[in-house]
């Protein structure tokens, strides 16, 4: 029987698959660790064990590759969120490696080197790894910052999409919607350049598949388009020939950040096809308006092989996954990465 190629956890272990595959995909039956691929790759709170390593072997590549990965939970992560990410509470190590996804424990530090508005209610932050010096990451993971104790002494953590690219791993870039009385918010507008922070991380399994047979199709609202600039230079930087589509949804113009960026590598690579959306636009604004997910369903015909990004509200991303599904779509060539704010609909 040929093994699976990669076991993750957001997708299972695939039909046939070997009790090891299995277990390693977190089908513990009872203890399984139920996850939600509207959490990005992170697990709901269930009966984990509080530390559990599984090995997959990858047989269809001619050699053995191990892919560890190391639990610990020692409260259940929290998911409603004040800031541009996903809020895992007081988790003290993840560790995937050979995988998805690369993580380091508790006790990382950094030092603030800049700070600077990038659109309305965003502010970017440039960061300098202090221990260790250097990390390795994937494009599309996060960090979570330790925000300090809540009243019951109890660590508060925020996590934010890192903004940069992997190459410079001394230096970290996120970015913050500010939102007013929001724990990681508070904590953000505190900090000055030379003030160091603590952070767990990286983390998170919201990163491109390591091959794509046919096109990509990004869907994107708002902050989400923090992670989805490093993963559009990994992609168009491999020697893929799909189309890429990237379906991005802001309110105003005054929201919009890292458009520059955007249209450079549209420039330079011809396969990136970007359409902007504002669904409250300001009077001068002359480009395309409504939501995304008429946009991107409208454009399923035209594309081949599509696998989709998902990545942002996460009102938007339980509608445009249900309608790509309901239009036939596999739910294994979607992925998601949703960022929380209560109580907002979809852009």
């Amino acid at each position: 029987m040929r093994r699976p190629t990669h076991v993750d956890w957001r997708r299972g272990a695939p039909a046939g698959a070997s009790l090891r595959a299995r277990r390693a995909a977190g089908e513990w039956g009872p203890r399984r660790a139920q996850l939600d691929g509207a959490r990005g790759g992170v697990p709901s709170w269930g009966e984990v064990p509080p530390r559990r390593t599984v090995r997959a072997r990858n047989l269809r590549a001619g050699k053995a590759l191990a892919h560890r990965r190391t639990v610990w939970l020692p409260t259940p992560p929290l998911h409603s969120s004040d800031s541009a990410g996903r809020h895992p509470a007081s988790w003290d190590r993840w560790t995937c490696i050979g995988g998805n996804a690369t993580s380091t424990a508790v006790g990382n530090r950094a030092r603030v080197i800049g700070v600077r508005p990038v659109a309305d209610g965003v502010l970017e932050y440039r960061l300098q790894l202090v221990a260790p010096p250097r990390v390795g990451f994937r494009a599309g993971q996060y960090l979570s910052l330790d925000c300090g104790l809540d009243a019951q002494g109890l660590p508060q953590r925020r996590a934010y999409s890192i903004a940069s690219s992997p190459g410079d791993e001394g230096h970290l870039v996120i970015c913050a919607k500010l939102i007013e009385g929001g724990v990681g918010s508070r904590f953000l507008q505190r900090l000055r350049v030379d003030d160091e922070i603590d952070f767990t991380g990286p983390l998170g399994f919201f990163v491109l598949d390591e091959r794509h047979a046919g096109d990509v199709v990004f869907g994107v609202t708002g902050t989400g388009i923090t992670p989805v600039v490093p993963m559009l230079e990994e992609l168009l930087a491999r020697d893929e020939t799909g189309r890429v589509l990237l379906f991005w949804n802001m309110r105003t113009l005054a929201d919009v950040f890292y458009r520059d960026a955007i249209s450079a590598l549209a420039a330079r690579h011809s396969r990136l096809e970007v359409h902007l959306a504002l669904t409250r636009p300001e009077p001068e604004w002359r480009g395309e308006r409504g939501r995304i997910g008429t946009k991107l369903l409208a454009a399923l015909p035209t594309v081949c092989e599509p696998l989709f990004y998902l990545v942002g509200n996460g009102a938007m991303i339980d509608e445009v996954r249900a309608a790509l599904k309901e239009r036939g779509v596999d739910r294994r060539r979607i992925r998601t990465e949703a960022f929380f704010t209560p109580g907002e609909p979809p852009a």
